[in-house]
C-alpha cells in the first residue's frame, strides 16, 4: 500500500463498511505498507487507521473467493451431480451413486450407496429429492435416513425442482418428465414440445429446462413446452433462478443468461473450460468448473475467473452463509465470499 503520512499505524481494514480489519501488516516507511490479505477479507476499499485518522483508497480492492479444501472422500468418483442446503444440512450426490452430508460443509459422512448413479438434488417443502439414472428417486427430511420412490420409469432422471406447489424431474426420454405432489407419489407425464433435458429450474412463474446443443426449453405448467433461442450451440449442464434472472452453463465455458427466460444472452466468461453448478449468494453468482477456478459475477452480465487453487469445485450451492461445492475425486470446498 502507497501513501503518505503512515505513522503510528493501529489497523488496516479491508472492504467497505465494517470491512474485515487486520493488524498483520509492516510499516516499511512514511509512505509505504506491506500487508497480507487476510483470511476473511472482502473486496472494497482499503482503509488505514493511524493516529491521525482514517485514510481510505479511491479505487477498490477485488479479493478472490476463500475456497477452503475440506474433508476429501477419496471413494467417491465425483460430485459434479449436485448439492444442495436444507434443513441445516448441506447433501451432496455423486455419479457413483453415493450420497455425503454435513452439517456444516467442512466434516463429511456417507449416508447411502446407490446402485445408480445420481444426477441431480434439490431441497424444497422440508425434503431433499436426488434422482439418478434407472428412474432412480431418493428422499430424505434429514439428509441421513433415505427412502427410494417408485418413479414408474427406467429413463435416466437428470434434473429436479420445486415451483412452490409441486416437483418436477427431467429426464433423457424424449417427452416425458415425472411430477410428484409431495415428493412420495410420482407420476410420469408425456410432454407436449418437450424433449431430453440435463436440468431444470423454476423462477418468475415458469419452468426453464437446458439440454445438449444450447437447447432451452420454457414450460408455464411442466407440460407443454417451447424451445427458446439460446444463441449458442455449446451443451448446457445447468440451469439456476436467482437474484431474478436464469442463467445457464455448459461446455467450453458457456454461460447464457435471461431475465424472464425468453430471450438470452450470450456471456462473456474468458475460459474455455466446463461449466457445472450454480449458485447466487452474499450478492453475487459462482459456477463450478472442471479446473481449479470459479467463476463469479455480481449482475449475471460481467464475468470473473478466479483461482480457488485447490481441487475441482464442481457443484455448487450457497446456504448457512457460506458456498459449499462438490468437486472431482471426492473433494469439498468451503468460501464465505
Amino acid at each position: 500500500i502507497t501513501g503518505t503520512g503512515f505513522a503510528n499505524v493501529s489497523t488496516v481494514r479491508f472492504g467497505d463498511g465494517v470491512g474485515f480489519a487486520t493488524t498483520n501488516f509492516n510499516v516499511n516507511s512514511p509512505t509505504s505498507i506491506t500487508v497480507t490479505v487476510p483470511l476473511g477479507a472482502v473486496s472494497g476499499h482499503v482503509s488505514v487507521q493511524t493516529l491521525y485518522g482514517l485514510a481510505t483508497s479511491a479505487a477498490t480492492l477485488g479479493v478472490a473467493p476463500d475456497f477452503q479444501l475440506r474433508n476429501p472422500q477419496t471413494t467417491a468418483s465425483s460430485f459434479e451431480s449436485g448439492i444442495a442446503y436444507g434443513n441445516n444440512v448441506y447433501v451432496a450426490v455423486a455419479l457413483s451413486g453415493q450420497i455425503w452430508s454435513s452439517p456444516d460443509g467442512n466434516a463429511w459422512t456417507l449416508r447411502f450407496q446407490s446402485s445408480n448413479p445420481l444426477n441431480g438434488i434439490a431441497f424444497a417443502a422440508g425434503q431433499f429429492v436426488a434422482v439418478g439414472s434407472s428412474g432412480t428417486i431418493l428422499t430424505s427430511s434429514d439428509g441421513s435416513s433415505w427412502t427410494t420412490r417408485a418413479s414408474f420409469t427406467t429413463s435416466a432422471l437428470n434434473g429436479v425442482t420445486y415451483n412452490g406447489t409441486s416437483w418436477l424431474i427431467v429426464t433423457n426420454a424424449a417427452s416425458t418428465v415425472v411430477t410428484s405432489p409431495d415428493g412420495i407419489v410420482w407420476t410420469p407425464i408425456t410432454t407436449t414440445g418437450g424433449g431430453s433435458a440435463n436440468a431444470v429450474a423454476f423462477g418468475a412463474g415458469f419452468y426453464v429446462s437446458a439440454a445438449s446443443v444450447g437447447v432451452i426449453r420454457t414450460s408455464p405448467d411442466g407440460v407443454n413446452w417451447t424451445s427458446r433461442t439460446s444463441n449458442t450451440a455449446n451443451a448446457l449442464n445447468d440451469v439456476f433462478f436467482g437474484n431474478g434472472q436464469f442463467v445457464a452453463v455448459g461446455n467450453t465455458g458457456t454461460i447464457v443468461t435471461s431475465a424472464d427466460g425468453l430471450t438470452w444472452t450470450v456471456r462473456t466468461t474468458g475460459i474455455t473450460s466446463t461449466l457445472y453448478g450454480t449458485a447466487y449468494g452474499a450478492g453475487k453468482f459462482a459456477v463450478g468448473t472442471s479446473t481449479t477456478t470459479v467463476l463469479t459475477s455480481n449482475d449475471g452480465v460481467s464475468w470473473s475467473a478466479v483461482g480457488v487453487g485447490q481441487g475441482s469445485p464442481r457443484s455448487m450451492v450457497f446456504g448457512g452463509g457460506q458456498f459449499v461445492s462438490g468437486g472431482s475425486v471426492g473433494f469439498f470446498l468451503t468460501s464465505p465470499d
